[in-house]
């Protein structure tokens, strides 16, 4: 669980928060961080999952108009989850969620630990691994090595008195770590395909990834990742370890005012487009995907599109879908855009308002020739 404190809090000694929790947490769970928050002395704003606010910190979809996937690969101490949100104008939607409580950060160091109690062994023949005091040490020697090599290529290992009163002195280089965990990293590679069948998704389908919690900062393992999506963009500007609070805190900052305590706001009702908008223009066959379905309303598109200079007069259609990926449409309407002179561009922009008025405008930005269609709310 994480809490962040809002700066803009009312009074000293109140702190303004938005909690995030885990998606598999029930509404139980949920009420129960609320009530253990507020009684630590937080004026809980909101509930939110930790998806979402990995999401926020980066601040996917809340300019960009565009749908697309994002990723989220969380990698903590003892647990992974991996969750492909839908991010359609500033809507997040989880489309699956995995959480695997065996997969953590502390795998890879137990494996250092151990590498280290070899090397002990074969220097000293003595054998840490027989008193669990020496291995808790040698764990937390293992842990900083761990962190340390996330950003230099050696780090330095000492142990005072590690066994029967031997001090145990060792460098690690990255790629010998990196070299000791290759063969456990595809088992945190498997998670993301379950997840991305589990979606009906491809690897192409995602654009972006976002990685979170402490042991993603090992580069070896972002390398992996990413090489699973080549064509997405991985962010990794923000400190792994502070994503999900700074997502928290964005969040926090949008809110005025505590949501209710009983999680009543998670029904709320959005009006939003029931079909996928599309566009053609003349001369070619392919329509042009505008609009998704889902966009909340009032919502806006403006595409530009050049025109040879062949075409003296441009006609644009408007179509709607059942769903995007269905053979048939619907013929809205169209208008015509002339006096088109030469080689030019035009822009088309589309606008839903939220009681389901459609309006098209089509300008040419040189002569500022403009055309339009306009489409009531069906009754």
């Amino acid at each position: 669980m994480y809490s962040i404190a809002n700066s803009s809090a009312r009074s000293e000694s109140e702190l303004r928060a938005v909690l995030c929790v885990p998606l598999y947490f029930n509404q139980t769970s949920r009420q129960t961080v609320m009530r253990s928050a507020e009684e630590a002395g937080f004026d809980v704003l909101q509930v939110v999952s930790e998806p979402s606010a990995a999401v926020l910190a980066y601040g996917i979809g809340l300019q960009d108009e565009e749908e697309l996937f994002c990723l989220v690969y969380r990698l903590g101490g003892v647990s992974l989850d991996v969750t492909i949100m839908q991010v359609n104008s500033g809507m997040y939607t989880v489309c699956s969620a995995l959480h695997v409580s065996h997969l953590g950060g502390d795998r890879f160091t137990k494996i250092l630990a151990d590498f280290l109690a070899g090397e002990f062994r074969q220097k000293w023949k003595l054998d840490p691994q027989e008193s669990r005091r020496s291995m808790a040490k040698l764990m937390a020697a293992a842990e900083t090595c761990k962190h340390v090599l996330s950003t230099m290529s050696t780090a330095h290992c000492f142990v005072e008195s590690l066994c029967e009163g031997v001090d145990f002195s060792c460098n690690v280089s990255r790629a010998r770590f990196e070299n000791l965990i290759a063969q456990n990293i595809q088992e945190y590679l498997q998670p993301v395909r379950d997840t991305l069948e589990k979606a009906s998704l491809s690897n192409s389908s995602v654009s972006k990834i976002i990685i979170c919690g402490g042991s993603m900062k090992i580069p070896k393992l972002q390398k992996m990742v990413s090489d699973l999506f080549p064509e997405a963009t991985m962010f990794s500007s923000i400190n792994p370890d502070e994503v999900i609070a700074v997502g928290a805190a964005k969040q926090a900052s949008f809110l005025s005012c505590s949501f209710d305590p009983d999680c009543e706001h998670l029904s709320m009702e959005l009006p939003a487009v029931s079909k996928p908008i599309f566009i053609k223009l003349s001369g070619q066959s392919e329509l042009k995907y505008v609009i998704p379905e889902l966009s909340p309303v009032p919502v806006k598109r403006i595409h530009t599109y050049p025109v040879d200079s062949g075409y003296s007069e441009i006609t644009v259609e408007l179509y709607e879908k059942e769903r995007i990926d269905s053979d048939t449409s619907k013929l809205l309407g169209k208008a015509t855009l002339t006096e088109l002179n030469g080689a030019t561009q035009i822009s088309v922009e589309v606008n839903i308002n939220n009681i389901g008025g459609l309006h098209m405008t089509l300008t040419e930005p040189k002569s500022q020739i403009k055309a339009s269609l306009k489409l009531d709310a069906p009754s």
